[in-house]
């Protein structure tokens, strides 16, 4: 029987510990593991915002563009949306064609490292650019996640 109060009092403090955490935007959810094993819950972080002013100075020479920003990178594919943002200014609409975000590249591998051809897929594939054509790239909709 007593074994019976402490499971009430445990149970009593997990819905207590789930209400404040959705209060604070945190989201429990119910996920079932394979086999015969109990359902979990499993805490879900809230979807982060995507930071929506982006002071950058296009004004400037790329070296030192890339120099500023690329330290703070640290992945090819938020690199090549870095180099992206740069030729099209940070205008969505604006395309660039691979072969000058190559040649600009190439021109920085001191700040931005050696070029690998699996960058403009990863950025694709994590929505930080677009592909409309061929060889030609565009910011995509999370292009300013690369400086959360």
């Amino acid at each position: 029987m007593n074994n019976l109060k402490e499971v009430d009092e445990i149970l009593k403090d997990h819905e207590k510990r789930i209400r404040v955490l959705e209060s604070f935007g945190v989201s429990p959810t119910k996920k079932t593991n394979v086999g015969n094993k109990k359902e979990k819950t499993i805490l879900k972080r809230p979807a982060t915002k995507i930071q929506q002013d982006v002071d950058l100075d296009f004004d400037i020479n790329p070296r030192a563009f890339f120099t500023q920003h690329a330290k703070e990178l640290s992945s090819g594919k938020s690199k090549f949306a870095l180099v992206v943002t740069y030729l099209t200014e940070g205008k969505m609409e604006r395309t660039v064609q691979i072969n000058d975000i190559k040649k600009l590249w190439n021109k920085n591998t001191q700040t931005l490292g050696d070029w690998n051809g699996a960058y403009p897929t990863r950025a694709q594939d994590k929505g930080l650019v677009d592909s409309p054509a061929r060889s030609e790239y565009k910011l995509g909709k999370k292009w300013k996640a690369i400086f959360d």
